[in-house]
């Protein structure tokens, strides 16, 4: 025999082996591939549950987190911010301060301590000539009609004149709001001193004088 029918002989052989190959592999295919799907989608289903509960333990722990540091925040008196903390620490700090720079009982003796040094006695004011310096008259003064005018000037200061916010408490500033709009003045309406917490500046200065006051 040749050596081409040999090889011819072993064409069927190889068709058949080949056959065999494919029909064992699409076999295994039916029969195991919905087995494996099924566990990669399983294995796909815990990968994403492990996913979604990190995600979750991830944000309850910054929740946690953030509450314990507004818990922190608000035992130290620190106020966070878009808070009303800020105004709450004000009110807090002033009703703690103690006033007892002026010692006097009344609003003439007040605005003796406080004021007539620049404003002079009975309000009549002062003026050095040439602009040295200008101390306004507080005795028929009209701008004292408006007495959240007066209020502001003496909690906040106007132009040389320093605010006394730092030194005066609501009960002092009430008392000499009311003693130069009605004895300087002729308004009847007195203020109490709840109308001058709301009034008062966040952050009271010290005392800081000038030349002239407006």
């Amino acid at each position: 025999m040749s050596s081409s029918s040999k090889n011819f002989s072993l064409v069927p052989t190889l068709l058949l082996s080949l056959a065999l190959g494919v029909a064992f592999g699409v076999f295994f295919l039916l029969l195991f591939g919905p087995a494996v799907k099924r566990n990669a989608a399983a294995q796909s289903g815990q990968v994403t549950a492990q996913t979604s509960q990190t995600q979750q333990a991830s944000q309850t722990q910054q929740t946690s987190q953030g509450s314990a540091d507004g818990q922190g925040a608000a035992a130290s008196g620190t106020p966070t911010e878009g808070s009303s903390t800020t105004q709450a620490a004000t009110q807090t700090k002033v009703a703690a301060r103690t006033y007892d720079y002026f010692t006097a009982d009344t609003g003439a003796a007040l605005y003796a301590e406080a004021c007539q040094s620049c404003h002079m006695p009975g309000g009549k004011g002062a003026n050095g000539g040439g602009g040295s310096y200008n101390y306004p008259a507080l005795a028929g003064n009209a701008k004292l009609a408006s007495a959240a005018y007066v209020q502001s000037i003496v909690l906040n200061g106007n132009g040389g004149m320093p605010g006394f916010a730092h030194y005066l408490s609501d009960e002092q500033v009430a008392k000499i709001v009311n003693y130069v709009r009605t004895e300087l003045n002729d308004n009847a309406d007195e203020v109490k001193a709840s109308d001058i917490a709301p009034l008062r500046p966040p952050a009271e200065k010290e005392l800081t004088f000038g030349e002239s006051a407006g």
